[in-house]
């Protein structure tokens, strides 16, 4: 169903000549140890099969960072191409990897949206991202978007709190390539763009917001999201087709 995905967005982005410290060899030892000890290909994996017991229902809606990232590894691309950086996991428990999740949830509908994709299960929409190199990351694996209100500092002051964590993971991820990075949501692009900057990161807003999808916001969410990969990658989002 997704055979053209990677060929249709792959081509905007540059390939990835090396490998991907979460490419096959690693991705299936964690997976032996931790889940499915007799897999050997993770891309053979049944994501819901694997992660039944790895979802927040399971862990009471109060999953440790951990956990999340448990579930978020098995969609890591091997060649990556984009990473989009939110702010927090719902409190809500519709964490945007948990397979088992539905197809509805808003931020996940309006990626695929985006995208021109019309998955019938959550887990294809998710494979669909992994295989056009896009990965969404959080800023903080802490769920605050219910804990503060929305202009309350110390949600900006958990966003940098956590941000050597997040540093960690994007040079992990980025394997010393400068892998492009949009920031989503009005208080991430306010308060991470000048720290990831100053440690060199390819942020692609250069001051432009990209609003959460929610709340009668999808249609910036998409105007914003499309204005800034066309300008990164065409130079100008009036002469291109826009993404």
């Amino acid at each position: 169903m997704f055979a053209s995905i990677r060929a249709r967005w792959g081509r905007h982005f540059k390939s990835d000549e090396g490998e991907s410290p979460y490419g096959q060899k690693r991705i299936s030892a964690s997976l032996k140890e931790d889940f499915c000890s007799k897999l050997r290909n993770p891309l053979q994996i049944d994501p819901i099969q694997c992660f039944q017991n790895h979802s927040p229902d399971h862990y009471g809606g109060d999953m440790e960072r951990m956990q999340y990232l448990d579930m978020r590894r098995i969609y890591h691309p091997g060649s990556l191409n984009l990473l989009i950086i939110a702010e927090s996991p719902p409190a809500s428990g519709l964490y945007f990897y948990d397979p088992n999740g539905r197809v509805t949830e808003p931020i996940f509908a309006e990626f695929m949206k985006y995208l021109g994709l019309h998955p019938s299960t959550k887990a294809d929409g998710l494979q669909a991202l992994r295989d056009i190199g896009w990965l969404l990351l959080d800023a903080t694996y802490e769920p605050i978007d219910k804990k503060f209100r929305s202009r309350d500092r110390r949600r900006d002051a958990i966003l940098l709190r956590d941000y050597s964590q997040l540093k960690e993971d994007i040079q992990a991820l980025s394997t010393g390539r400068s892998v492009p990075i949009v920031l989503m949501k009005e208080n991430v692009c306010r308060v991470l763009e000048p720290v990831l900057l100053a440690d060199k990161f390819n942020v692609l807003n250069r001051g432009r917001k990209v609003y959460l999808p929610v709340q009668g916001n999808q249609s910036h969410f998409h105007r914003q999201l499309r204005e800034i990969l066309t300008r990164a990658f065409h130079g100008t989002e009036r002469t291109c087709r826009p993404f």
